[in-house]
């Protein structure tokens, strides 16, 4: 096999010409055919003997348009666990709330069960807050402390009541334990998945 030694090496054509002569060397070792009557020989309009209408080749391509779709919920399922995402669901700025004033909350859906993914908490004072929801017939929270003013982003890759859903037509919700101070501002938010 000769290669041209002018300027530069191809290697993409070098490559290629390595591949047909591996091809070539391996068919004519087991076949004894050529490349070329390999070639000439090859029949696309059968498979193992049985021929092929356009029909039978469109109905194939075909089942091609769910495949993107299939690889989309797998990359929802790996994150997530569900095959829908969470959104997120935030509150309204509240000045000097009350002690147990819901910050954010969700109702879940007839029919349907709550996960809690995420929260967002921002206070301008130290407070605890609690993640509320009910499960069959037990109430649930989850406590955070802020031993000083700030603001707290957590998103989980599991849900925070993973195994504990919210009850449909229940309200999964974020309070604050103790009351706001005179002009001091809260808000909240939840990363909320029903199925």
């Amino acid at each position: 096999m000769a290669v041209e030694a002018r300027g530069e090496l191809d290697y993409e054509k070098l490559a290629a010409k390595l591949a047909a002569k591996l091809l070539q060397t391996i068919l004519k070792d087991s076949t004894g055919a050529e490349l070329s009557d390999f070639v000439k020989n090859l029949n696309v309009a059968k498979i193992s003997g049985t021929s092929l209408t356009a029909r039978d080749w469109s109905e194939d391509l075909a089942k091609l348009q769910n495949f993107d779709v299939a690889l989309t919920i797998q990359a929802i399922l790996k994150r997530w666990g569900y095959r829908v995402e969470p959104t997120w669901v935030y509150g309204a700025e509240a000045t000097a709330p009350a002690a147990g004033t819901a910050l954010a909350s969700k109702t879940v859906s007839a029919g349907k069960k709550g996960y809690v993914f995420g929260v967002f908490i921002s206070a301008q004072e130290a407070n605890d807050f609690k993640l509320n929801w009910t499960s069959g017939a037990t109430a649930y929270s989850i406590r955070v402390v802020f031993a000083s003013k700030g603001s707290l982003m957590s998103v989980m890759p599991k849900a925070l009541n993973e195994g504990l859903p919210a009850n449909a037509g229940s309200t999964v919700s974020i309070t604050n334990v103790n009351a706001g101070s005179t002009g001091i501002v809260y808000q909240a938010g939840l990363l909320y998945l029903e199925v």
